[in-house]
């Protein structure tokens, strides 16, 4: 299950960010895209943990006898948020 001091850390994170664009404000349209960055930025992270939290759920629950983990390596990955790269493991039967 994915970590809630992850969540909260992403979330404080944009609080912050949104005081931070907010006190130096020079429009709304840059208000705006400032804060769509950062809401972006944090829906990177908490996808990336959750998807690495996802493979760590199924590295345990495998079949050992089965499914033997061959490496390790990263994966990137376009989503609607943005290009994401991720930990994941590989295996083979």
């Amino acid at each position: 299950m994915l970590d809630v001091r992850h969540v909260s850390a992403a979330v404080l994170s944009v609080v912050k960010g949104i005081v931070d664009v907010l006190n130096g404000a020079e429009d709304f349209q840059s208000v705006e895209e400032q804060v769509q960055g950062l809401v972006q930025e944090a829906s990177q992270k908490v996808f990336v943990w959750a998807l690495e939290e996802l493979d760590e759920k199924l590295c345990r629950a495998r079949d050992k006898a089965r499914l033997k983990m061959i490496r390790t390596g990263e994966r990137t990955l376009v989503t609607s948020f943005g290009e994401i790269t991720i930990k994941r493991r590989l295996y083979r039967e």
